[in-house]
């Protein structure tokens, strides 16, 4: 998995990349603070002569369901999203930095490398916006010489270590150069061949973290050693470094993972060497990427028996494929519905209706995502939980049930307890 970003203030974050390999850690210090988040439908997809459809529950505004932040970490959960951060929709301007040290010299300049991490990416983070974010990268033409030995930031171990620094040493060498009012973030190469930077991550800060003679910047990404080989495998190459993306754009750890304990299996920035690699719906809200006719949003305690059709979360129709129920400012029940595909790599059996619980209180790796259900099923070792019709979860006096389900979709039943 990864770890990622800081505010005010000194961040280190590196990543949890692989589901079977090396996990990276983040560091965040704020300021001064340390942050070290069946009923099966006989004829039609849809019975509306049995369910009312959502219009009759109390459907929401959208503001509503846009959960308070309870943090002033740029990386906390909810809304407003931080102004420290990367716009999320629009262009989002790149730069892959070349590095070397008096102790460890390079010539490799070279955009073929670097385009192992970008092309990938690109598809990924435009698919996963449904074409709202644009992002596009360069490349610098030559080596930047850091007048410093390389061990001095001490990145030889997860969680350890100045990459604020050594970013910050990047932009500085650079910057005689290269005119950076052109890039929102930068992401810093190390020779390849190096022994002292080791780990990968996002490291971030306060809106000026970064300086240069243009423009400051608020975050940045390292990639070492552990992150420069073997970039076909999960976890490495451009999955590693879409997940530290995701970072740069404000997204965290979302589930539960203390003490290197598995979390569920949906999303890169679960882990970013999962196989289920789409983003949650619960992300794609945040980051302004489904249009308001996409989002259902109802009130978890005006709930009459409702019934809705989800398309699948990744399907780029403006059509509903995300709900949210809202049980209180801070928490809220969350629906999409997951289908193979270029990024999920799921079977029949593994495809279906998921359904979890947002809760904003919570921060990295503390489960700000938790599914909901009792279906415990498994999918490479961690939690899929699926729903197929028949199937479904009750909590907090909610019940959320799968009533039917095909190629384009799912129809699910809201309704009290």
């Amino acid at each position: 998995m990864q770890h990622s970003v800081s505010l005010v203030f000194v961040t280190q974050s590196v990543d949890r990349a692989e589901a079977a390999s090396r996990k990276t850690k983040i560091r965040v210090i704020m300021g001064k603070w340390k942050h070290v988040s069946a009923l099966c439908l006989a004829s039609v997809f849809l019975s509306n002569s049995t369910y009312s459809s959502f219009a009759d529950s109390e459907v929401n505004q959208l503001s509503t369901c846009q959960l308070k932040k309870t943090s002033t970490w740029p990386l906390a959960p909810g809304f407003p999203r931080s102004n420290t951060l990367v716009e999320s929709t629009g262009t989002l301007r790149h730069l892959f930095i070349y590095v070397d040290f008096p102790d460890n010299k390079s010539t490799l300049a070279s955009k073929k490398f670097a385009d192992q991490y970008f092309l990938e990416s690109k598809k990924f983070i435009e698919a996963q916006s449904y074409g709202k974010l644009k992002f596009v990268s360069d490349v610098s033409t030559k080596v930047f010489r850091i007048n410093k030995n390389s061990s001095v930031y001490g990145l030889i171990a997860d969680g350890k270590g100045d990459g604020m620094q050594l970013i910050q040493d990047a932009i500085t060498a650079a910057d005689p150069e290269t005119d950076f009012s052109k890039y929102d973030f930068v992401t810093v190469f190390p020779p390849i061949t190096t022994k002292t930077i080791k780990t990968a991550g996002t490291i971030g800060g306060a809106l000026d973290a970064y300086k240069s003679t243009e423009k400051n910047f608020s975050t940045g990404i390292a990639i070492g050693q552990w992150y420069m080989t073997d970039l076909s495998s999960p976890g490495r190459g451009w999955s590693m470094f879409s997940h530290e993306v995701g970072h740069v754009l404000g997204l965290t750890h979302p589930y539960f993972q203390k003490n290197g304990g598995p979390g569920a299996i949906w999303d890169l920035m679960g882990n970013g060497g999962t196989s289920v690699r789409e983003f949650i719906g619960w992300h794609r809200f945040l980051l302004s990427w489904l249009a308001d006719k996409e989002v259902v949003c109802l009130s978890g305690q005006k709930i009459k028996p409702t019934s809705i059709r989800l398309s699948p979360i990744s399907s780029r129709k403006v059509e509903n494929k995300f709900a949210m129920i809202q049980l209180d400012e801070t928490k809220a029940i969350g629906i999409e519905v997951r289908r193979k595909n270029l990024y999920d790599n799921l079977n029949k059996n593994e495809e279906g209706t998921l359904v979890y619980l947002i809760d904003t209180t919570k921060g990295d790796d503390e489960g700000i995502i938790t599914i909901l259900g009792t279906k415990k099923t498994l999918k490479d070792g961690q939690l899929l939980g699926s729903l197929k019709p028949g199937e479904g979860i009750a909590y907090k006096g909610v019940t959320v049930k799968v009533l039917a389900s095909n190629k384009s979709g799912d129809s699910i039943e809201i309704s009290r307890s």
